[in-house]
C-alpha cells in the first residue's frame, strides 16, 4: 500500500501549523500532534507497518517545526507584553485641547486634537497632510504611528524629529525609539537602545533600566 497520499496530508498539515505556531496558536499544534498520533495508532492496530517510516518523519517534522518557531514567538509575545506595558503615548504639550474653547478645525489644532482623543489613524492623515513639518509634528506623528504597531513608519519619523533644529524632544525620541525595536520584536536593538539612554542620565533612565532588565531576562 502507497503511503504517498497520507503522508502529503501530513506535510500539509504541518505547513498550516508553521503559519499556526507563527500566530501563537498552542491549541493547534496539540491538535495536529494528537492527529499524527490518531493515525499512528490505527496504523498500528492494523498491523500496516508500511505507514511506520513516513509517520515517524512527519511527527518529527511536526516536533522540529514546534521547537525551532514556537519558542522565538513566544519570546516575541513578551517582548510585545513589554512593550504594552511601557508605552505611553506622549501628551500633548503643544496644542492642548483645552475645555470650553472653540475647536479650531483647520491646520494643526486638529491634528492634535485627534491625537489627543486617540484618534491615531486621524492624526496621522492630518499631519501627513502638513505641508511642512517641524521637530515637533514629526514626533507627534512618530508617536502615533507606533500607538497602530507600526514600528518601522515610527522611527522614521523619530529620526527625522531627531534631525531637526528643534531639540526639545531629544530624550523622548531616544525613548520612544527603543520602544519601537521593541514592538517590532528586535530585542537586540531595543537593548543597545536602552543601553545609550541608560549611559546619558536623563529623565528616561530609570524606566529604560528597569525595562532593559526585564528585556534581558528574556533568554
Amino acid at each position: 500500500m502507497s503511503a504517498g497520499p497520507q503522508f502529503q496530508i501530513l506535510v500539509e498539515d504541518v505547513r498550516i501549523l508553521k503559519q499556526s505556531i507563527r500566530e501563537g496558536a498552542r491549541i493547534n499544534l496539540r491538535n495536529k500532534l494528537k492527529q499524527v498520533e490518531a493515525i499512528a495508532a490505527s496504523a498500528e492496530k492494523d498491523g500496516n507497518k508500511t505507514w511506520y517510516w513516513p509517520l515517524g518523519i512527519a511527527a518529527s517534522i511536526v516536533l522540529i517545526v514546534a521547537a525551532i518557531l514556537w519558542w522565538p514567538t513566544a519570546d516575541g509575545n513578551k517582548s510585545l507584553a513589554l512593550f504594552d506595558e511601557a508605552f505611553e503615548p506622549y501628551p500633548n504639550i503643544v496644542m492642548p485641547v483645552e475645555r470650553g474653547v472653540s475647536r479650531d478645525s483647520t491646520g494643526l489644532a486638529s491634528s492634535f486634537r485627534e491625537y489627543e482623543s486617540g484618534n491615531y489613524g486621524a492624526a496621522i492623515r492630518l499631519f501627513e497632510s502638513e505641508p511642512t513639518k517641524d521637530g515637533s509634528v514629526y514626533f507627534f506623528l512618530g508617536i502615533s504611528y507606533l500607538a497602530l504597531g507600526e514600528s518601522q513608519a515610527a522611527r522614521l519619523n523619530l529620526e527625522k524629529a531627531s534631525q531637526e533644529a528643534d531639540r526639545s524632544f531629544d530624550e523622548q525620541i531616544q525613548w520612544y525609539e527603543a520602544l519601537s525595536y521593541l514592538r517590532a520584536k528586535d530585542r537586540g536593538n531595543a537593548i543597545k537602545s536602552l543601553e545609550i539612554i541608560i549611559k546619558g542620565d536623563n529623565s528616561y533612565t530609570e524606566k529604560a533600566n528597569n525595562l532593559l532588565m526585564k528585556l534581558k531576562s528574556i533568554e
